[in-house]
């Protein structure tokens, strides 16, 4: 049986984020926040594009799901965030990105990762990073 295939597309940078989109089984869509590419240094970085191994997480920070494979890095996770400044490295999802007070953020994020949750299931998936626009990461 072949594993469960996630596509999180990189759209747009802007105010500290990197912005986009993750497409999964069962027509599950979400928004997708990340900090802005730094050379995948931990803590400060979106991860490189590539593909990795996902999976429930009940031992992280956050205990949601985490991104296994990432060369140089560890504690990936996805989890709810709204801000960039929210985040070390990892992913958040959400039902769409707004504007609030002159920044953009990422909204209903608990409910987009409880979807997503239920969408990973219990099994390791496959996620796949793309980036629409090369200038995002060099």
């Amino acid at each position: 049986m072949q594993p469960k295939r996630f596509v999180l597309t990189r759209i747009y940078e802007a105010q500290g984020g990197t912005w986009g989109e993750i497409h999964g089984p069962d027509g599950f869509h979400a928004a997708t926040m990340e900090l802005a590419w730094r050379d995948n240094q931990p803590n400060i970085s979106c991860i490189p594009v590539g593909e990795y191994i996902i999976r429930k997480d009940n031992t992280g920070k956050h205990r949601y799901a985490v991104v296994m494979g990432v060369k140089g890095r560890t504690s990936i996770e996805l989890h709810p965030a709204t801000w960039p400044s929210e985040l070390e490295g990892c992913i958040a999802l959400g039902e769409s990105i707004q504007e609030m007070n002159d920044s953009t953020v990422l909204a209903e994020s608990v409910s987009a990762m409880n979807r997503f949750i239920t969408a990973l299931g219990d099994e390791e998936a496959v996620l796949k990073i793309i980036n629409i626009n090369q200038e995002i990461e060099s």
